[in-house]
Order: structure tokens, then sequence, then C-alpha cells
């Protein structure tokens, strides 16, 4: 399991990635993303700006966000098209090979989940960005005190809790899961389907319009909103453990080089069910 996802581990600051007139405009959401280009650890980062008030569950990040050294700021680039349908396959078919070898579950300890994210890279955003958020919501229930006490529960050398930077490190790593937790919150009245919402963003988070997928998820008439619709059941199987064997989403690796945007189109929906023997009209790989 501790090899399945990744982390930063530079010290570059994040960018500031504001909308394209450069001004701040009434709920914009702000993305802090990561400089050193390490496209899997790129801090999400989003901040509800309406009219420069802050409500109380801003504000543990908004002191965050104060605190960051920005090196330089830009403005966002207009967004690219992008094919929604093809990168929620592509998180959620990573997200099932990695299910395959191994299982997640919110019932890790903070120094296990510690270790998931301070692993090697990762094969699956999707598991990764879940994971960021289980442990946000385990660590904003700990003081400092509670998560030395935590650490020094599993006896492994390899947590230092002899001084702070550690925990600092740490709740840096909160703040991204709360990051991720505020963009699935966006559909909140979707339960526990709402963590389907982490497969609508590509892989490397620079490239997300984030700005736009929050619009889109908002509008029940969007492509991204009918997309990720498709997708709950799935996604609710594979974060709920009850993930059927032998699935079209399985073989969604292979045979997505050769598939067109009309091809996508057409078998999104196969790919996407739950039931082995779905049908479906794909080119051969």
């Amino acid at each position: 399991m501790d090899d399945l996802f990744v982390t930063d581990h530079s010290d570059h600051s994040p960018d500031i990635i504001e909308p394209a007139s450069g001004h701040m405009v009434d709920n914009a959401l702000l993305v802090a993303q990561d400089a050193s280009g390490n496209r899997h650890g790129a801090p999400l980062v989003m901040k509800d700006i309406s009219e420069g008030r802050q409500d109380s569950s801003s504000s543990s990040f908004s002191q965050y966000a104060t605190d960051i050294q920005y090196r330089r700021r830009r403005s966002r680039r207009p967004s690219q098209a992008l094919d929604y349908r093809r990168i929620i396959l592509r998180n959620i078919s990573k997200a099932v090979q990695c299910y395959r070898s191994t299982h997640l579950s919110t019932g890790m300890s903070v120094p296990l989940l510690w270790s998931i994210l301070e692993g090697d890279p990762s094969h699956s955003a999707f598991l990764r960005r879940y994971t960021l958020i289980v442990f946000y919501m385990k660590m904003s229930r700990l003081d400092d005190a509670g998560i030395k006490k935590e650490l020094a529960k599993v006896g492994n050398v390899s947590f230092s809790i002899k001084d702070n930077s550690y925990i600092r490190k740490m709740r840096k790593k909160q703040e991204e899961g709360k990051a991720w937790s505020d963009l699935c919150d966006l559909r909140s009245d979707w339960g526990q389907d709402k963590y389907t919402l982490l497969s609508a963003v590509p892989e490397d988070t620079r490239k997300a319009p984030i700005e736009e997928i929050a619009e889109g998820v908002r509008s029940e008439n969007s492509v991204l909103f009918q997309s990720l619709n498709d997708a709950r059941s799935l996604c609710a199987a594979l974060l709920g453990d009850t993930l059927p064997n032998c699935l079209l989403i399985d073989n969604y690796s292979y045979k997505d080089s050769r598939l067109t945007t009309h091809d996508i189109k057409l078998s999104f929906q196969a790919f996407l069910s739950l039931h082995p023997s779905q049908p479906v009209k794909i080119p051969r790989c």
C-alpha cells in the first residue's frame, strides 16, 4: 500500500493562478499549484473569496495561505477545452488498477495515512486525492499533542516527534486535503458520491481550469456534470470496497490511446458499468 501514492517533497513556493482579468471576482476559486513541476504532487488549494468575506470553515486555510511566501504571480491562461469523459475514465481506471492489488480504508490511522502520502509515486491520482481527504478529516480532529501521541503509538523511527517541523509538514498536507474536500463539497447533495468529483481533475493539476470545473459541476446541463453523474456508481463501489471483478474499466488503459473522442462518447457509460458482461462496441486494440 505504501508505494501507491506520491507527495511533493520540494520546498518550492506555489504560484497563485488568478482569473484572466487579473481581478479578484466574487466566489472566485483560486488554485495554488506547485512550481516544481511534479504533476502528481502539485497541491490543489481552493479559496472562496466572496467580497473579502470568509466563513469559519475556511479560516484555517486562510491563515495557511497567508503564511505562504509566493515567489511569483501569474494570470491564469485561458483554459483549453478538456475531454472530461476521457479524464474521468483515465483517473478511474488507474484507481481500479490500484484497488485490484490493495484497498484503502477510512479506518486507517493517521500514521498509516501519512506513510501512504509520503510513499513512492502513485499510479492513481484519484486514490491519492481521496487519501488526502481522509487524512485531512482525521488531522482536523487532532491538536499537535494529539498528532505526536498518534505517531508515538507506531514506534517507528521514521517518525520524528522531537520537533515541530514534522508537524508543520503534516499540517500543510492537511490543508491540501481540505482543498480537495472543498472541491467535492460543491456536490455535497450527492452524499458519499461527491468524491466522484476527484476524477474530473486532470492528473496534472496545473492543467486544471478549476473555475470552469466548479461551474460545470454546478450545472446539471453540462457535459461534466452528466459525465460525473454516470460515474457515481462505479466510484462508490471503488471507495466502498464493493467493486465487482472483471469489469470493462479494467481494460480501459489498454485501449485509451486507440479511442477517439467519438469512441469515448459512445462507450463512456459501458466503461463505467458495474456489470461484468456489459457489451460495448469499441475498436480492437
